[in-house]
């Protein structure tokens, strides 16, 4: 093979390896962090902090104080029924109102009842966990279902509608803290 056609073989391999690295860069350099968290293991035993990114990743950090964050208001997964449709093979969550109710400090705030109406018809499963929290004026809700092996959950923002965060691969998280604007 001569070199002439060597040449033509590798370098566009070599610029593509170059687009990828300037891709890779470019999204590392505009995910900005955006918030941090404290995250409890399921049975609370130890808790660590992570760091969240605008591009939805994370990545461990250093703890924080409690001035500008914000303790989770959880709601007991008592107050969510899942109903099977043995036809449509189909589950359906639902929310037993009086129970709810009971949650002083859920109901104190019109928005995380709407979180959770929110929360209950996006969810094909059981939720396992579901804390709720109000940063300034942003809400956020935690989500881990009750299902399957898998034990991540999801951090979702909401603004009328539940949009993704982020997604924690074990435990809970427990305490917010927002990041400057």
């Amino acid at each position: 093979m001569s070199m002439k056609r060597k040449i033509l073989i590798i370098l566009p391999v070599i610029l593509i390896l170059i687009l990828i690295a300037v891709v890779y860069k470019h999204n590392m350099d505009y995910s900005k962090e955006i918030l941090r968290a404290e995250v409890a293991t399921d049975n609370n035993t130890h808790n660590s902090f992570i760091q969240i990114y605008s591009s939805g990743k994370t990545k461990k950090g250093a703890s924080f104080s409690d001035s500008q964050s914000a303790q989770a208001v959880s709601v007991d997964p008592n107050v969510f029924r899942d109903e099977t449709d043995s036809e449509n093979k189909t589950t359906r969550i639902s929310v037993k109102k009086k129970l709810l109710h009971q949650n002083k400090k859920l109901v104190a705030d019109s928005t995380f009842v709407k979180i959770v109406n929110e929360v209950v018809n996006e969810s094909h499963h059981l939720i396992g966990v579901l804390n709720l929290f109000k940063l300034d004026n942003d809400y956020y809700a935690f989500v881990k279902y009750n299902a399957g092996l898998s034990d991540d959950g999801t951090l979702y923002k909401y603004d009328r509608k539940l949009v993704k965060v982020c997604t924690i691969d074990s435990g809970k998280i427990i305490r917010l803290q927002k990041i400057g604007e």
